[in-house]
């Protein structure tokens, strides 16, 4: 029987990452590896055998089992020998099931090691025989479904669906770590054991995740949430039939909401985008350090998982990622749109939860709502959202909406759980699934509604090349040490300073995302492009570019994808697909290679350049702060002035690494023009070399297609005031077309720059900040008056005019 089991042992899985660890504890010197599983099962020893002389070319002879009962005076000569023989020690934490006093084992191991000057370490390995959560009710048939299979159960899996097991390996814990003067023999062990069962029982946990409830279940459990019913009561007001009806209507938004995860879907789903993904993507890389990383953090306290959001494909691929390294799929938010037949049941039965994009007015939704996410932190159910909100239509960063990480947060706040873990995820894609319909937005149309027919139309994408998907990992965070590092105490915050810092918090999980994003080579050729303050440029100044990127990158250890390596030779490939798919031009003149983008497709390109923009936005608004000087000897007061003057311009439009202007990031950005001899740093002020003038040219026009579009914003609002009586609900479409004008007419010279979203976060942000009174400004216009307002408002497009000639040159 062992010989025919053995050969499907080959089919568990392991991490990598995991293995790594036990590879590292041999190459120690001096180590004596113990490895350690919960069960005494002779399947899982077989199970773990198997994994080391597969994974770590060790015969499974050199494996010596200790097993009850051990006498350690009898059998000192042979483990002497079993040491100097540099074999391993395999042990059941479960020995001696039953006993009130288990039998000594760890510690005469590490007496025995010790004599050999040795030091006995010990790791956890636990086979998870079913990686998928088990329902709350048990079935207990001959094939064990429970939530620990039988022995028969494991059998079945083996034979049946040995995929679906997989080996969890912990973190080694030496022994000696846990001896103290103190304490006696006894609780040395006992301590031992207690540590090792709640490593095993973690790192099973990481996988299957606690027990699933179906939504009805669910729905049960959260309407008898104290908390609620009070909220239900004091809605009804003592009224018993208004509160009959208040907990029905609770009951149907529950299960409006509510996921409802199936194993079963998530096989069969995973089955179709293994077939998809190779079919259009060339594949995935995946921060591995950082995925162990939470898999380690996530078992102390319920997991938050942040990603940025860029497509539709991100609910897809954290899932499909988690699964494949043996990871509990989180629970995803997901607005209602998202609910449509076929989709919808599927994603609900995958871990997504629906939320209503709007309940203004509505008191007893949110109350649900947040019981519903009570439910799910005390559950230990990890979940994913997006601090943005909604998709980035434009490749950079949002600036982050709080409603549901505030719901997490109060939850800490009201002592509901004891702690979260923020774990912050950048995706970056190769190429965009939905890059043509933004494109199309951006220029004007109207967002296509999620349907059937929508989820027919992307089909069309099979066999199309979209490059690899990059995911990396920002720094994980509890927020316990958060507010530590804040000294702030949650308890204490009144709702105003409440939201005051989970608006920081949400800010601070968006900088890290910004700091973990990959670099990739089309990010950096269509900044390239798009900064050049020329038509074309040659392939020797492309290197040269390029060059430039790339030691800034490693100056500020920015993380780069295929570009660490050779990042010309990757470069030139993109580049020739660009050519190829009639992105950009490729010309041949005078002996020498040229290349410019194709008009119509700069605005594909903005949207990459947007991945990596936030890199240089500093270094660009230094740099036009400089030229707008036009001196070649300039004070850092007078930088300071232009620098402040453009970083609250475009504070919605960027997040900054601080909220406030901060000198010390001017000062970092001269010193870093100044390395690359751009400028001459003397005393207080700053010499510009004549000859470095086109350079900063090029950095300051990173940013000009947004100059471009706040000049034509301004621009757009004398005419669209005096058009009419009364100036439109939305001006949106004037302001396109006069972009379009502008552009025609060569007062504007970026195509990128018509883009409804930056229209429409410019107009937005210049109200609200108080550079402009649209309002007003409106009506002065309309009757050609001649006051603060209007005066404020022609030297502010002045302004702006100004910055984009000193870029034109």
């Amino acid at each position: 029987m062992e010989n025919l089991i053995k050969p499907l042992f080959e089919k568990i899985s392991v991490s990598e990452f995991s293995l790594k660890h036990v590879e590292d504890t041999f190459s120690e010197t001096g180590i004596l590896p113990i490895l350690v599983v919960q069960r005494d099962s002779r399947l899982d020893r077989m199970a773990v055998q198997a994994l080391i002389e597969k994974h770590l070319d060790l015969p499974v002879d050199q494996i010596h089992e200790l097993r009850t009962p051990i006498d350690f005076e009898k059998m000192e000569d042979e483990l002497t020998s079993w040491i100097q023989s540099e074999g391993l020690f395999l042990v059941s934490l479960a020995q001696s099931a039953g006993s009130a006093s288990p039998a000594p084992v760890f510690l005469p191991i590490h007496k025995i090691a010790e004599k050999l000057g040795k030091k006995a370490t010990l790791i956890p390995v636990q086979p998870v025989w079913n990686r998928f959560p088990r329902p709350l009710q048990s079935n207990r048939t001959w094939f064990g479904r429970k939530r620990t299979l039988t022995g028969t159960g494991r059998i079945r899996r083996m034979l049946f669906r040995p995929s679906h097991t997989t080996m969890e390996i912990g973190s080694p814990i030496a022994i000696h770590t846990f001896l103290t003067r103190r304490l006696s023999d006894q609780d040395h062990e006992r301590r031992i054991r207690t540590h090792l069962f709640r490593s095993l029982v973690r790192l099973e946990r990481s996988v299957v995740g606690p027990p699933i409830k179906n939504r009805y279940r669910t729905a049960q459990r959260v309407l008898r949430d104290r908390k609620l019913q009070t909220q239900i009561e004091e809605l009804a007001g003592g009224d018993a039939d208004k509160q009959s009806k208040l907990v029905a209507q609770a009951t149907k938004m529950l299960h409006e909401m509510a996921a409802d995860f199936r194993s079963r879907t998530v096989i069969r789903f995973r089955g179709i985008l293994d077939w998809a993904w190779p079919r259009v993507i060339e594949g995935f890389w995946v921060d591995e350090q950082g995925l162990e990383t939470y898999r380690e953090k996530s078992q102390q306290a319920p997991a938050l998982i942040l990603p940025c959001h860029r497509s539709h494909a991100d609910y897809l691929l954290l899932s499909y990622l988690f699964h494949g390294y043996n990871l509990m799929i989180p629970y995803i938010a997901a607005g209602i749109n998202l609910s449509f037949w076929p989709m919808g049941p599927i994603f609900r039965r995958s871990g997504a939860y629906f939320i209503r994009r709007s309940f203004k007015g509505d008191r007893l939704y949110p109350s649900v709502l947040e019981a519903y996410i009570r439910r799910l932190l005390k559950d230990h159910i990890p979940q994913e959202f997006f601090p943005e909100g909604t998709r980035s239509r434009t490749g950079k960063l949002l600036h982050p909406k709080t409603g549901l990480l505030s719901i997490n947060v109060n939850a800490v706040r009201r002592g509901d759980v004891n702690d979260l873990l923020f774990t912050p995820v950048s995706i970056t894609y190769g190429r965009l699934f939905e890059s043509s319909s933004y494109l199309r937005e951006a220029d004007g149309e109207t967002k296509e509604k999620e349907s059937a027919r929508s989820v027919l139309k992307t089909t069309r994408l099979l066999g199309k090349n979209f490059g690899k998907v990059y995911v990396s990992f920002g720094d994980p965070f509890f927020l316990s040490e958060y507010v530590k590092e804040k000294q702030v105490d949650l308890s204490e915050l009144d709702d105003s300073a409440f939201r005051e810092f989970t608006t920081e918090l949400g800010y601070d999980v968006i900088r890290s995302i910004q700091r973990a994003t990959r670099v990739t080579p089309i990010a950096i050729l269509a900044l390239m492009f798009l900064s050049n303050i020329r038509k074309g440029l040659s392939h020797s100044g492309l290197m040269r570019r390029l060059h430039y990127a790339v030691s800034l990158f490693e100056e500020r250890n920015v993380p780069m994808a295929e570009l660490d390596d050779e990042p010309e030779a990757r470069v030139v490939q993109v580049l020739r697909h660009l050519v190829e798919t009639g992105q950009v031009q490729e010309l041949h003149v005078d002996g020498e290679t040229v290349y410019r983008p194709e008009e119509d497709h700069r605005n594909f390109l903005e949207y990459y350049k947007n991945n990596i923009v936030h890199l240089f936005v500093d270094t660009s608004l230094v740099s036009i702060a400089i030229l707008r000087a036009k001196r070649n000897r300039i004070s850092r007061e007078m930088i300071w002035e232009h620098y402040t003057f453009l970083r609250k311009l475009f504070f919605m439009e960027f997040v900054y690494d601080t909220h406030e202007p901060d000198k010390k990031t001017m000062e970092r950005e001269l010193v870093t023009l100044a390395s690359h001899n751009l400028i001459q740093l003397d005393g207080n002020e700053v010499v510009v070399p004549s000859d470095a003038l086109f350079v900063l040219r090029n950095i300051a026009a990173i940013i000009v297609s947004y100059l471009e579009s706040y000049f034509t914003i301004l621009d757009s609002y004398q005419p669209i005031a005096r058009g009419d009586d009364e100036v439109p609900p939305s001006i949106l479409p004037s302001v396109l077309s006069r972009g379009r004008y502008l552009f025609a007419m060569g007062e504007i010279t970026r195509r990128e720059s018509i883009n409804k979203f930056y229209y429409q976060t410019g107009h937005q942000w210049m109200n609200r900040s108080g550079l402009v009174n649209w309002p007003v400004l409106a009506t002065e216009l309309r009757k050609d008056m001649d006051t603060e307002v209007t005066r404020n408002y022609r030297e502010l497009k002045k302004t702006i005019r100004g910055y984009l000639t000193v870029i034109y040159g």
